[in-house]
């Protein structure tokens, strides 16, 4: 996934599967973009991912579910 330009990107998630994982690499251009989550995306301390602002930083960001309803997300920030 390329963020370009000052956009908002909005993932959302249905048919969740216990077990299922995602995971998205994340790469900012010279200018932000920003990425907002559904209910069903749960982050440490309640505070979404955001990503770099460094621009052609990387970013990785995974999910885990362990039921059908909830996906965790941790993120490895401005691999560059």
């Amino acid at each position: 996934l390329t963020l370009s330009g000052s956009y908002t990107l909005f993932l959302s998630a249905s048919n969740i599967q216990p077990g299922q994982t995602i995971n998205l690499r994340v790469t900012q251009p010279a200018t932000s973009g920003s990425l907002n989550y559904g209910s069903q995306f749960k982050f440490a301390g309640g505070i979404p991912y955001s990503a770099s602002s460094t621009g052609l930083a990387v970013d990785i960001i995974s999910f885990i579910s362990f039921d059908t309803s909830t996906l965790y997300g941790s993120a490895i920030k401005n691999l560059s």
